[in-house]
């Protein structure tokens, strides 16, 4: 148990300076890039998007009919080429298409073209609209709806993705959600569970690290975790985006996924649960602190499914858009006089 504590502790700040990495972004030098006659016979790169732990991210058009894309430049391999073939499965409007793919043998480079999303991802976008102070329980809980219709249909395909947080969660120029990297995605039969320890550690279910921690104790015994690990990341998401302060789960100085595996009783782990959403959501927001309650249980089998979320009466009503269009349009009608935010 030691040793599987001091390793996992080796390995929380290994990725924690991954998704800092991440969250920052790096510029990139576009006309240093040494790009392959299979790819730039037919795309020319415009800009850089950003650098995450599992590619480079890049503007590019097509040369011919001047469409544009984002393309993702990851090394030549056989885990790669899976991540393209999970993420080309799901047909859903909330997860980032993928058109096109390059393979350059001589590089040993893999190049992805997918949709382009100009509207950032939701980190970006919630600290915007609540430095603006945009954000409202409505708008809060329709991203979390679309957030869950897109994790929904990977689980319909058997994928669970495993690394949920709001920088993989991109928006388009009307700030509909489209659900990215799918680099430590995996298919999960139903009467399966993974083992893997893999993700980013402030958004990980306690599941996870008990599967980890657990190794090695019992002879022949593994501990594992199944779909219900995406739905525990969307509830700290969703406490990202709900929180009255300018905080999110990666700045925080605890991790309650880890500190709530490592509790001495589940009880010990629930309170400090509950006072974390407590504490920190708005007292009005009555329905977003049922559904964080709901989403961050630490027993997997008493936590909320994804189809229990979108087939929530309460909450459906809730996001019902007098409007008849896109919930977005509820900006213009709340802040007539704003600049327009993507």
């Amino acid at each position: 148990m030691g040793n599987a504590t001091s390793d996992l502790e080796s390995n929380l700040e290994s990725t924690d300076g991954q998704a800092q990495s991440q969250s920052q972004g790096v510029s990139q030098d576009v006309a240093s890039l040494q790009l392959p006659p299979e790819f730039s016979v037919k795309y020319e790169v415009l800009s850089s998007v950003g650098k995450g732990g599992f590619g480079n991210v890049y503007k590019i058009r097509d040369i011919r009919t001047k469409a544009v894309y984002a393309v993702k430049i990851l090394p030549l391999n056989e885990s790669n080429l899976r991540e393209v073939e999970l993420q080309a499965k799901i047909d859903d409007k909330h997860v980032v298409k993928i058109f096109d793919t390059v393979q350059s043998p001589s590089t040993k480079q893999l190049f992805i073209i997918m949709e382009y999303c100009e509207g950032g991802n939701l980190l970006q976008w919630v600290e915007r609209n609540r430095k603006h102070d945009l954000l409202n329980e409505t708008v809060v809980l329709q991203m979390l709806y679309e957030i869950c219709e897109a994790v929904y249909s990977c689980h319909q395909k058997k994928i669970i993705h495993r690394d949920l947080k709001p920088e993989n969660i991109l928006l388009d120029s009307k700030r509909r959600i489209k659900l990215a990297d799918f680099g430590v995605a995996r298919v999960l039969e139903r009467t399966s569970v993974a083992t893997s320890f893999c993700g980013t550690p402030p958004y990980m279910a306690p599941e996870l690290f008990l599967s980890y921690l657990s190794r090695g104790r019992v002879p022949g015994e593994v501990e594992g975790y199944d779909y219900k690990c995406d739905v525990w990341s969307i509830g700290c998401i969703l406490w990202d985006m709900a929180n009255s302060s300018n905080r999110f789960v990666h700045t925080l100085q605890s991790n309650v996924g880890l500190n709530a595996a490592q509790a001495k009783s589940d009880s010990v782990g629930v309170k400090e649960i509950e006072a974390f959403i407590e504490k920190d959501v708005p007292q009005g927001y009555v329905l977003t602190k049922r559904l964080l309650h709901s989403m961050l249980k630490k027993n997997p089998e008493e936590r909320v499914s994804l189809s229990e979320v979108l087939q929530d009466t309460t909450l459906r009503e809730a996001l019902e858009n007098p409007l008849g269009g896109h919930w977005s349009d509820i900006y213009d009608k709340i802040h007539p006089d704003s600049a327009p935010i993507i």
